[in-house]
This record gives structure tokens, sequence and C-alpha cells, in this order.
């Protein structure tokens, strides 16, 4: 042994790199980005961090997707006289049919002539499902009712029903 006057001092250890450092597998730590590894530099990427929020996210999306059919807009189920129908005679009441309460601010009937034909409202400007009108007298030919309205939600709506009289 060589001994020296001067007092050795220790190099300080060198770091290794985390690729080197051993893998200590525990319990969970088995993310996307492999196995945990053991050393000052171990870090779960802020995964913990971000779980509850991811968590939180999905549930939120989820909500959304469920909760869009109820807030889907009114639509026209059905009308009288249906659209495309071939009547004998000229309908008495002109019915509109919606899936949830529905104003219908106007409504309209028109011949194939271009010509505008009387409607009398039977139903009171006020939120329902089911809309009645009453048109005027009318000689046989091919029609289009077109019509507008509100639905409760606010949201415009509009439509035609066409129908002939032989």
């Amino acid at each position: 042994m060589i001994f020296s006057s001067t007092p050795h001092y220790r190099r300080p250890r060198r770091q290794r790199p985390t690729f080197l450092l051993p893998i200590r597998v525990t319990r969970g730590s088995h993310g996307r980005n492999g196995p945990e590894r053991a050393g000052p530099q171990a870090t779960d990427g802020g995964n913990a961090l971000l779980k509850p929020l991811r968590r939180r996210t999905a549930l939120l999306a989820l909500a959304f997707c469920l909760a869009v059919p109820a807030f889907a807009h009114s639509k026209k189920e059905a009308s009288s006289p249906a659209d495309g129908a071939t009547l004998s005679a000229a309908p008495e009441v002109i019915t509109l049919t919606f899936d949830k309460p529905t104003t219908v601010t106007s409504i309209r009937l028109t011949g194939s002539d271009g010509t505008d034909h009387e409607v009398e409202r039977r139903s009171p400007l006020t939120p329902a499902t089911t809309f009645e009108a009453t048109p005027a007298a009318i000689p046989a030919g091919s029609y289009i009712i077109e019509w507008r309205g509100l639905a409760e939600d606010g949201h415009p709506l509009q439509g035609t029903v066409s129908f002939s009289i032989q």
C-alpha cells in the first residue's frame, strides 16, 4: 500500500443513466411507459395526477353523450292529410302532430297554380303537440301546406305537406 501525505478525497459517484437503473416492479406500476425505475429520476410521468382528470373528463363526455337526446329538437311526427296523399274530397281539418309541444306560428295553403287559399286557425297560439286548422272550400288539384313554428326550446321549425284532391 502506498500512503500519501495529502488526504485522499473520495470522488463523488457518477449517477447511472435511467435506462441502466434496476427495475422496481410494484403492483400497478406497469403503465404506458413500462415498469417504474428505481432511483432519483424515477417518476410516473405525472400519470398519478392525470388519472383523476382523465376519469372526470371521460365521465363528463359520457354524460354529454347521454344527455344529447334529451335536448333534441321537436319534429313533426304526422299530418292529416298525410304527405303525398290523394284525397277524394277536400279535407275538413288540417292537423299537424309533433313529438314535443310546439307553437305553429303560421300556416299557408297554396294550390298548384300558385293561388293562396284561406286557412282558419283552430288551435290557440300556445305550445301543443297537435295543431289544427280549417281550410276554406278548395277545388280538386294539388296543394302544398307550408307551416312554420317554434319549439319550446326556441328552435325554429318549418315544413311542407303536399296532397292532391281528385
